[in-house]
């Protein structure tokens, strides 16, 4: 019988494993037998909240094996509740470092989660922890009352009940937006052992205040970072509670949506021990502060404080043109170990504040990091030509600016570890000037990131000219110069194609996900559609997708070149929860993939079409029949007289549905396949647990209603709108029934 290591050596074998982040090793170690398993599943569970399961996986995970990785995902979460309850053989939740109720937030709602493992998650003993609550839903005119599962309810009982009382440690949490929120989440907070919670995130609007603050005062002296989101107005007041909390590193406050609360002017005795708190924080590393009235009076005295090395900072919201900003950017030249500056707000068209500011910034040599948002629309040449010379460090640069022209070029060169420049300046650039600052670039830029965005209109550059560049910055440094589409575009049909620098469309999806948060994506045209997956691909989750590929207009104009329709194709189809092609997108589609294009005929070949579409990767396809009317005995119509009706085939894989409506003749019809997306994703966020063939069916009646009642509007020469403002879904002549071949 060979002799058992020592545990010392197990203990040390395994926490070696832990700071190499080795999951797979751990996870071998833990099946091995029980006298490894114990320090393999402590290591493990210490750091799950980075598990590469967690929101099922990264970009691969989520295309090629989404179920499988949700279900680890769910057994994660289940194991963790369980051994709060004491039923699991090892006490999985005390090795507990961080815990996310945003990531369960996530599991719960997740589409293959709820199809697929939610009745297993809440069997037996976490049965009583379902939570659902009746819900009337219209349909076909009638009210139905149907049972949905109540995501907030499920995690106010888990965060009440078990996981609560059995937390130790740091901890990163989700608060939700009921009325007694505060006093849940005080009493969560209170049951934490004092002095163990080392970082408090509220990611999105809640109602905690008083008594919230107040209980983290039982974590003061361990208390390392605290971010809070969305402060309610009628919270901000007792901001003060938290001046207990001095070890912080890193501190957010957000005032929810705009500043309206004006600390200074109405809570005066507040705002002053919020600037005491402030200086006596010396530990402090990175803050943020976001839509807070006098915020550079508040943030001041703070940074002038001797002792206090900020390392990165956040401002947003507030206005330029007086001498409170004036006095904070004096004090930001103090803080020389910045590295990270974020300003956005209100710029100045004078030249002596944006003077200020720039020798302020110029002081700063070792920001690595500097994004100026609208806060530098005064910009002129001299200043870039300032910041340029004075900051080598620089590998991201945002900055505006009026009338910049090709001069900034040599300055922007001498900044050598530059990776990302955003202009969103009134440019006049040539195609030349930007040519010749690329092949300046040196091994140190490699992968630059060039975004100009508000090019004056009189100094228009080819798109002959941008495909140079493209070519030129990926070939010299492997860089971007990515667009987007934008379309000029009338009911006579589309006139022009313009790119949008795809980074920018990301941090606009980045910025709604941060603040209201997202259940289901509605992908339309897009030419770099993987990229503007990434804002929910690496997040703890994926929402569910809905995906219509406009690739080919109502009048007739192929939008995307046949490049991006192999992205699409290969990138968002296998994430589709449902694709709703017209009949030439699918055609273009599958003529993609290599598959034979059987001739419509019928509604055999459109069943059929609709069928081998769905293999190419989505769940389910909707297959639009508007562009084949059919006769009353369902041939394909030849003539306008013989137009009588219309189906839309809905396929799954294993079966199809039919969806038939009345042949409405209308020349407004521009927008139906977009409207009819949209809808089905509206109906997915409001009715989670409905089955997909009612999302569909509610939308299909919208749509059909909308062409109706918009008949008679007469707006343009050409293909006018639908009537998106009416309500009269319950008038529809929809007709849905499963698809029998042999009938």
């Amino acid at each position: 019988m060979a002799a058992a290591l020592p545990e010392d050596l197990l203990h040390m074998i395994c926490a070696s494993l832990l700071e190499q982040k080795d999951f797979d090793t751990l996870y071998q170690c833990s099946l091995s037998g029980k006298q490894l398993a114990v320090h393999a599943l402590a290591s493990l569970y210490r750091m799950h909240d980075e598990a590469p399961i967690i929101g099922a996986g990264g970009d691969e995970t989520v295309a090629s094996g989404k179920e499988k990785a949700t279900q680890k995902w769910a057994n994660l979460w289940r194991s963790i509740i369980l051994s709060s309850l004491g039923k699991t053989v090892f006490p999985y939740v005390h090795y507990i470092r961080t815990l996310r109720f945003q990531d369960l937030e996530s599991l719960l709602d997740d589409g293959t989660f709820l199809d697929r493992f939610s009745n297993n998650f809440f069997a037996k003993d976490l049965s009583d922890y379902r939570v659902e609550m009746a819900v009337t839903v219209v349909k076909g005119g009638s009210k139905t009352t149907v049972v949905r599962r109540d995501t907030s309810g499920t995690l106010n009982c888990f965060a009440q009940g078990p996981i609560n009382a059995s937390l130790t440690g740091a901890s990163v949490l989700m608060t939700r937006n009921e009325d007694d929120a505060d006093q849940q989440f005080a009493t969560f907070l209170g049951d934490i052992r004092a002095q163990t919670l080392q970082s408090l995130e509220v990611y999105s609007t809640s109602k905690i205040g008083a008594e919230s603050f107040l209980a983290l005062s039982r974590h003061r002296d361990s208390l390392a970072l605290l971010h809070l989101d969305s402060i309610e107005m009628t919270s901000m007041q007792y901001l003060s509670h938290l001046t207990v909390c001095t070890n912080l590193k890193s501190l957010k406050l957000a005032e929810n949506g705009r500043a309206t609360q004006d600390l200074k002017r109405r809570h005066n005795d507040v705002f002053v021990e919020l600037i005491d708190w402030l200086c006596r924080c010396k530990s402090l590393k990175a803050i943020s502060i976001s839509n807070f009235i006098n915020a550079t009076a508040l943030l001041t005295p703070a940074l002038s404080e001797r002792g206090i090395n900020i390392v990165s900072l956040e401002l947003e919201g507030y206005s330029m043109p007086n001498t409170s900003s004036d006095d904070f950017h004096r004090a930001l030249a103090l803080q020389t170990n910045l590295r990270s500056l974020y300003l956005k707000g209100e710029g100045s068209e004078g030249t002596l504040h944006n003077d200020i500011l720039v020798e302020s910034l110029s002081s700063l040599v070792n920001l690595v990091d500097l994004r100026l948002s609208l806060i530098a629309e005064g910009f002129l040449e001299y200043h870039i030509h300032a910041l340029a010379g004075a900051l080598s460090k620089l590998e991201t640069f945002w900055t505006g600016g009026y009338c910049i022209t090709d001069r900034i070029w040599p300055d922007i060169a001498l900044l050598r570890s530059l990776k990302r420049l955003e202009l969103s300046a009134d440019t006049r650039f040539t195609a030349n000037g930007i040519l010749d600052f690329i092949l300046s670039l040196g091994p140190g830029n490699k992968g630059f990131v060039l975004n100009v965005m508000m090019q004056d209109a009189d100094c228009d550059i080819s798109e002959e000219d941008q495909a140079v560049i493209k070519e030129t910055l990926s070939s010299r440094v492997g860089g971007k110069f990515d667009f987007l589409l934008f379309r000029a575009q009338n009911t006579l049909g589309v006139r022009g194609i313009h790119h949008v620098p795809t980074d920018f469309v990301v941090q606009q999806i980045d910025t709604v996900f941060d603040d209201i948060g997202v259940d289901v994506v509605k992908i339309g045209t897009s030419q770099s559609g993987r990229l503007i997956l990434q804002p929910f691909q690496r997040r703890c989750h994926s929402p569910r997708l809905v995906l219509d590929p406009v690739m080919v207009s109502t009048s007739g104009a192929q939008l995307l070149p046949d490049d991006a329709v192999r992205n699409l194709c290969e990138h968002l189809l296998p994430l589709a929860t449902i694709l709703t092609p017209n009949i030439p997108e699918a055609h273009l589609l599958l003529q993609n993939a290599g598959v034979d294009i059987p001739a419509i005929n019928s509604i055999h070949e459109l069943v059929r079409m609709a069928e081998q579409t769905q293999k190419l990767g989505p769940r389910h396809v909707l297959l639009k029949g508007g562009h084949l009317p059919l006769k009353e005995n369902g041939e394909i119509a030849k003539h306008e007289h013989e137009q009588e009706r219309i189906i839309n085939v809905l396929h799954d894989g294993a079966k199809a549905v039919i969806l038939e409506a009345d042949y409405i003749a209308s020349k407004n019809t521009h927008g139906t396949g977009c409207s009819l997306a949209s809808a089905i994703a509206s109906q997915m966020a409001l009715y989670p647990d409905l089955d997909i063939k009612e999302h569909v069916r509610a939308a299909c009646q919208y749509v059909e209603m909308g062409i109706k009642t918009g008949v008679d509007w007469d707006l343009g020469k050409g293909v006018g709108p639908i009537n998106h403002f009416h309500s009269d879904s319950d008038k529809a002549s929809l007709r849905m029934y499963t698809y029998d071949q042999h009938s």
